[in-house]
């Protein structure tokens, strides 16, 4: 417990207190592989006043990580499109530049995409594209973060 405490507190002094509610852990699936350490990222999570993704009742939107590069804003404008009323969304992102470092990287999931930092940077540019950003500032949409859910009733998902 002791060096991931050491990591969470180094990350709040790097992002600075005013950021300590809306640093996420969306590592838990990793952290979380036992009750034994589900408990401890509880904890560390508690203490340090952080949100656990996953533990507030959010609905997974499958994202657009698998689909091809040439049509990343297409997938995700779709996905964005086809989102029923109600409830919180989660959509997840893997988005990194092309760059050599990146390249060098292989998706370690077996069913993760070839290529892994050209999908990375198309996913990047499909969300900052002014067409996705048009999309997303549609009034019926109302993007939140964690700090806003915070301040709902944790649902403890095992």
């Amino acid at each position: 417990m002791r060096s991931k405490r050491s990591c969470v507190h180094r990350l709040k002094k790097h992002c600075g207190q005013d950021y300590s509610l809306i640093i996420s852990i969306t590592i838990w699936e990793l952290l979380c592989q036992t009750p034994e350490t589900r408990a401890i990222v509880e904890k560390l999570a508690a203490e340090y006043k952080l949100a656990i993704s996953r533990y507030y009742g959010e609905a997974d939107v499958d994202g657009g990580y698998a689909a091809p590069v040439a049509s990343k804003l297409d997938t995700l404008s779709a996905k964005l499109r086809s989102l029923q009323p109600g409830g919180t969304k989660l959509f997840v992102f893997h988005i990194g530049l092309d760059v050599p470092e990146m390249s060098a990287m292989e998706d370690m999931n077996p069913s993760g995409p070839k290529d892994m930092s050209k999908h990375r940077h198309a996913e990047l540019n499909a969300l900052i594209s002014p067409a996705f950003q048009q999309l997303l500032h549609d009034p019926r949409y109302r993007l939140v973060n964690y700090r806003m859910l915070t301040g709902r009733k944790r649902i403890k998902k095992v």
